[in-house]
């Protein structure tokens, strides 16, 4: 039967209608094809379908269409889809690595919205470790401003957890105003049990007319209020919380992020003591230096172990929770000497917090004999471990190995670790110390010095990726070639100096230091080196001379930097002092407006080989000294390589001003040997020696350091060999 032409065109419009719509339906609701979804569904279904290709739990699993799904619903500002897109783009997935930006990008439209979806993203952002570090300043920000306009939620649990964490200290009627708001939010029972037993301590501590004053309060004004307070907070302290900064320091150290890098945590834990000393926040003062003792002691890289500097953060540490156990296990092995006072109130401390006695309560004594040999210590220590199968006893013979690299290869920790977890029924990969062992071991540590000069900006996402720059090793310290001093072809170094003289503080004048400084640039110049002097430096004139000498000197083949000056120590870290810092109160404000002698090596003193004379240990010149920690001389130091710094006296001595002369003793010997055709050690210990004789033994010069590769003899550097 032969059909007419216009009705075969009829059927042929029905078939390719027909066949559009199956090509439809297969568009709109099926990708066994691998093909995305329309984006005509409501944000509620495109967020059941990421979740459907999400979790897979009909055997649909797709991570690519899940993440297609999920951009769709959150597009439109459906909060469960930006959960959701912004956990997976932090943890990443099969077939989707993680996007950090994008994962913030979410946080903060939630975090905007008041959201506790906003909260609980922060939350998994703090805890698990990513390309950088968390800035909690910043989400407390977005969040507090979020309840001023009336969207409190995210706020409340954001600002609790805080107060917790003993790491954010407001009013107390602030504090419990946001803990009563947060307890029916939190939905993890063992929070919610901590924000209850919080509120109790809140509301007993509280007058009957400051409880009415918090259950009057008016939910925005009192978020104005709070936004407030923190916007002058950040003002105070900077950009970074310390303990984000402390966080990340410990994370660098135990190698959370696949390399331990020790230097990094050494100088992420520094700044975080001084922001705590800033901010007056006690709780994360008093773990920073806790946690810098340990970081000292236990380090594997060398220009980071320093056991003296250590002791002088565990005894900064002496009120802290963490202070009756390091300090008693120190006192047991000879490390450290405390009064019987104070060893009975560590103990009862201890005691008191743990419900048990220490541990070196319970182990053998050690006689004097046995403290100077390391292997006569542990295989006593062992003995009793054993004997005995005390997990504590186990500890300590841990972190006797730890604490001595010199003696015994970390290796031997391995066996230990097993017998530990064995006792005290914690799982291997449970314990922090023995992953940073395994990854100490696997070789991923930094075994000389990073670039760390922009580091901060770096790792805390505030420009740039960071990785790489965390890695990377430091190529400054190379040293001069092995022929520096010695005849033959040679071109002419790069050689610049930074001279610095402060004599003019208003209530605490010295009498020399502008002239040892005027002295030591026109020696320094007579020998070659390009010198900027500064007289006098404010704070200001000292930051931009420094920065500006950064710029001039970057590509210097010796530094050498010379400061004569008040000098003070706080935590460990030295600081020079500028004419115009406020003496009259207590020695912390150095932490605020002192130069950090670790940031001056860090930022500002490039070269290959790099020289620091510091005439700055002088008597404290503040009239209130920290009641922790002495308040006269400087700290000692950790260098890196390519770096020596000669202190005018040990560290923790006191130097001497010159009295009626025109040099202090120390400048007056450097200027005598400046010139000698000797290389620098040589010159040190003719400086020491002049000077220890000078002052009766009152005053011995000391060095930090070594430099690598030839002789630097200062007389020589500028000439020219053909």
């Amino acid at each position: 039967m032969k059909l007419s032409r216009s009705l075969i065109i009829g059927l042929l419009i029905v078939v390719l209608v027909a066949i559009v719509a199956v090509i439809g339906r297969t568009w709109h609701g099926s990708s066994d094809a691998g093909q995305p979804a329309s984006t005509e569904l409501s944000a509620d279904a495109n967020y059941q379908q990421g979740i459907r290709y999400l979790s897979g739990d009909d055997g649909t699993r797709n991570v690519v269409l899940a993440q297609h799904f999920l951009t769709q619903a959150a597009e439109g500002g459906f909060e469960p889809a930006q959960y959701t897109l912004a956990k997976l783009y932090w943890l990443g997935d099969e077939g989707l690595p993680p996007d950090r930006v994008q994962s913030e990008r979410l946080r903060d439209e939630l975090l905007k919205k008041g959201s506790t979806l906003g909260a609980k993203i922060a939350f998994l952002q703090y805890d698990v470790p990513a390309d950088y570090a968390m800035d909690t300043q910043k989400v407390m920000m977005l969040a507090v401003e979020a309840a001023s306009k009336g969207q409190g939620d995210a706020a409340s649990l954001i600002l609790s957890r805080k107060f917790l964490g003993r790491s954010l200290y407001l009013s107390d009627e602030d504090e419990l105003f946001w803990i009563k708001k947060a307890i029916p939010l939190e939905d993890d029972s063992e929070t919610q049990n901590d924000f209850q037993e919080m509120a109790a301590k809140l509301t007993s501590r509280l007058s009957d007319e400051s409880l009415s004053r918090v259950n009057a309060m008016d939910d925005q004004v009192e978020a104005q209020h709070t936004f407030d307070l923190l916007k002058k907070y950040a003002d105070a302290i900077g950009p970074l919380e310390p303990s984000d900064l402390l966080n990340e320091g410990w994370g660098q150290f135990t190698g959370e992020r696949g390399i331990v890098n020790e230097p990094l945590a050494q100088y992420l834990m520094e700044e975080a003591l001084r922001v705590a000393i800033i901010s007056k926040n006690q709780y994360v003062e008093d773990l920073a230096r806790n946690n810098l003792g340990v970081i000292f002691d236990n380090s594997v890289n060398p220009t980071v172990r320093n056991h003296r500097l250590a002791q002088v953060h565990l005894l900064d540490a002496y009120d802290s929770e963490y202070g009756p156990d390091n300090l008693l296990i120190d006192v047991y092995l000879g490390q450290v000497s405390l009064s019987p006072t104070q060893i009975k109130d560590l103990r009862k401390r201890y005691l008191d917090d743990m419900g048990i006695v220490h541990i070196t309560e319970r182990l053998p004594p050690l006689s004097k004999a046995i403290k100077k040999d390391p292997k006569k210590v542990l295989a006593l220590l062992a003995a009793y471990a054993k004997k005995t199968k005390d997990a504590q006893a186990v500890d300590t013979v841990l972190t006797y190995i730890e604490d001595n690299p010199e003696s015994f290869p970390l290796s031997d920790t391995v066996e230990w670790y097993r017998f530990y977890s064995e006792l005290s029924s914690i799982p291997l990969n449970q314990l922090e110390r023995y992953r940073r062992v395994e990854t100490i071991l696997a070789g991923h540590y930094v075994k000389d010095y990073p670039k760390l000069n922009e580091v901060i900006p770096t790792l805390f996402h505030l420009g740039g990726s960071g990785t790489q720059l965390v890695i990377q090793e430091e190529q400054r310290g190379q040293g001069l070639p092995s022929s520096a001093s010695t005849a033959g072809p040679q071109e002419k170094r790069a050689l610049y100096a930074l001279v610095i003289g402060n004599s003019h503080y208003v209530g605490s004048e010295l009498k020399n230091s502008l002239n040892d400084a005027v002295a030591v640039s026109d020696r320094l110049k007579s020998l070659g080196f390009d010198v900027t002097l500064v007289k006098d430096g404010s704070r200001g004139a000292l930051v931009e001379s420094l920065m500006d000498f950064s710029r001039k000197a970057q590509n210097a083949d010796v530094t050498v930097l010379y400061y004569s000056g008040h000098g003070s120590q706080i935590g460990g870290v030295n600081y020079l002092l500028p004419v115009d810092i406020d003496l009259r109160g207590v020695s912390d404000v150095a932490a605020l407006s002192g130069i950090s002698l670790n940031d001056i090596l860090i930022r500002n003193i490039p070269g290959n080989t790099r020289l620091v004379f510091l005439d700055a240990c002088r008597t404290s010149p503040f009239k209130q000294a920290l009641v922790r920690g002495p308040s006269d001389g400087l700290a000692p130091v950790n260098v890196p390589k390519g770096t020596l710094i000669s202190f005018a006296t040990r560290d923790g001595g006191v130097t001497l001003d010159g009295g009626s002369d025109d040099h202090s003793p120390y400048t007056r010997a450097l200027l005598r040997h400046f010139g000698d055709d000797q290389d620098i050690a040589l010159v040190l210990r003719e400086v020491r020696d002049e000077v220890f004789n000078a002052s009766k033994g009152q005053q011995e010069p000391w060095e930090y350091g070594a430099l690598s590769g030839g002789q630097v003899i200062l007389s020589k550097l500028s000439t020219i060999h053909h």
